[in-house]
């Protein structure tokens, strides 16, 4: 994952601004070349065998245009697999940063006084 930040130009207290995110998912930080990466889906069709060998070799996805535009993007299912696993790490950090930032502002409550409601509200003893 890259991000670029540049100083904000409309204040003077540092803030940044995020002008680029890239997270490089769908190719796992590979580039893709898009003489071999973009097909139609006419050749895809034709030259299944021969794509599917590429998308295994080069764990990068193939863009297939319909009439010149792109419209579907195909991948082997273990670079697709690993899409899935970095999302769920992403979607993990981000809600332990917003976990953190609901601390530092004070949100929320200590466990044990949220444990001690629960266990109120639900009729639960203690001892059980």
């Amino acid at each position: 994952m890259s991000r670029s930040v540049s100083s904000c130009n409309n204040c003077r207290s540092g803030c940044y601004t995020e002008v680029k995110f890239s997270a490089d998912l769908a190719t796992g930080g590979r580039l893709m070349k898009l003489t071999r990466d973009i097909q139609s889906l006419s050749t895809f069709k034709r030259d299944t065998a021969k794509l599917m060998r590429q998308m295994k070799k080069t764990k990068a996805p193939v863009v297939l245009t319909v009439n010149g535009k792109a419209e579907l993007v195909v991948q082997d299912a273990e670079s697709y697999q690993e899409i899935l696993e970095a999302k769920d790490r992403m979607e993990a950090v981000e809600g332990i940063k917003r976990g953190l930032a609901s601390m530092n502002q004070h949100k929320g409550k200590l466990a044990e006084h949220f444990f001690d409601e629960f266990f109120t509200e639900k009729g639960i003893s203690e001892q059980e």
